[in-house]
């Protein structure tokens, strides 16, 4: 049996299919590769929110190392953190209640918060009263 068309066009042809089928399955596998990344839920969220992630949290001041730094505890999220006294030229005393604004892990700005101090002060203040009280002879 004789081909109508010579050796070389078939060849060609067979080529073009070729390439064809190829692109066509690759096409295929991308698709399917998106598709799945799209649904797939991602664990870490992207670098920009870790970033930018801002919390303002409460802290006191638990104790002053020398005249450099303050250690500041921010007890709802069991924290504790450092704080140069240079970045932050306030005068802080031990059990001072601060507000603390954390950007990605470090504190970016840090204020004094009188009216928790005066309420945390007076509470003391009253369990003392209290000790005193119930437990005079």
């Amino acid at each position: 049996m004789r081909l109508k068309f010579p050796v070389s066009r078939w060849c060609n042809w067979k080529r073009v299919i070729s390439i064809s089928f190829l692109l066509f399955a690759c096409g295929g596998l991308v698709t399917i590769f998106a598709e799945k990344m799209a649904l797939e839920p991602s664990s870490k969220p992207p670098a920009e929110e870790q970033h930018l992630k801002v919390e303002q949290v409460k802290g006191v001041v638990d104790r002053l190392e020398g005249e450099k730094k303050a250690v500041v505890l921010v007890e709802n999220s069991n924290r504790e953190f450092i704080v140069s006294l240079r970045e932050f030229p306030l005068e802080l005393e031990v059990n001072m209640w601060v507000d603390l604004t954390i950007v990605a892990g470090k504190i970016t700005d840090l204020s004094m918060d009188w009216e928790t101090t005066r309420s945390e002060l007076e509470k003391v203040q009253l369990l003392i009263e209290e000790l005193k009280v119930n437990h005079t002879p």
